[in-house]
C-alpha cells in the first residue's frame, strides 16, 4: 500500500511540473531562437507571424518608437547582421510561467560591418543576455522586456549612444 502511494505521489508530481500551457510557452521560445537564428528570411517572417503578436511592442535603442508586431522583432535581427553577419543566440537557461519565459541568451558573432562608427575589426564577441518573454492566451510573444543593467547607465550618462548607426 505504501508503495502504491508513493507512485501516486510521484505521478502527481510530474504532473505538476508538466504544465501543458508552461511547456508551450518553452516551445514559443524555443521557436523563437530558430527565428533569430535561421539564414533564410522566409523561414524567419514564417515562424515570426506564428509566435509573435502583430501589435507586440519591441522597445530597441535603434529607434525612439517602439517597433511593432512580427516585422518589428526581425528588423532587429537584420540590422544585428550587418553589423555581425554570423551572429547566433543560444538559450542557455530558460524558466516559464503560464503567461512568461525568462531566457538567458548567449550571444556569438564577428564584428564584420561598421557598427556604431566602429569600422569592422574582425573580433569574435561573445556576451549573456536576459530577456522576459509574455506570451497571451493564443500563445504568442506579446510583449518583451531586456535586463540591460549597465548599458541603461551608460546610456543615461550618454557615455554611449542611445542609437546603432
Amino acid at each position: 500500500m505504501k508503495l502504491l502511494k508513493y507512485v501516486y505521489f510521484l505521478i502527481i508530481l510530474y504532473k505538476k511540473n508538466m504544465n501543458p500551457i508552461v511547456e508551450r510557452n518553452k516551445e514559443i521560445l524555443k521557436k523563437f531562437e530558430t527565428m533569430i537564428c535561421h539564414s533564410d528570411p522566409a523561414v524567419q517572417e514564417k515562424i515570426a507571424k506564428e509566435i509573435v503578436d502583430e501589435k507586440a511592442p519591441l522597445y530597441s535603442p535603434t529607434s525612439p518608437e517602439p517597433l511593432i508586431g512580427p516585422k518589428g522583432f526581425l528588423s532587429v535581427v537584420y540590422m544585428m547582421r550587418k553589423y555581425f553577419s554570423d551572429i547566433q543566440w543560444k538559450i542557455i537557461d530558460m524558466i516559464a510561467a503560464e503567461d512568461k519565459v525568462a531566457v538567458s541568451w548567449e550571444l556569438t558573432a564577428t564584428h564584420d560591418g561598421e557598427f556604431m562608427g566602429k569600422k569592422p575589426t574582425g573580433k569574435k564577441v561573445r556576451t549573456i543576455a536576459m530577456n522576459f518573454y509574455y506570451i497571451n492566451k493564443d500563445g504568442k510573444i506579446y510583449k518583451e522586456q531586456a535586463g540591460i543593467g549597465l548599458i541603461g547607465v551608460l546610456k543615461d550618462l550618454d557615455i554611449i549612444s542611445s542609437k546603432l548607426e
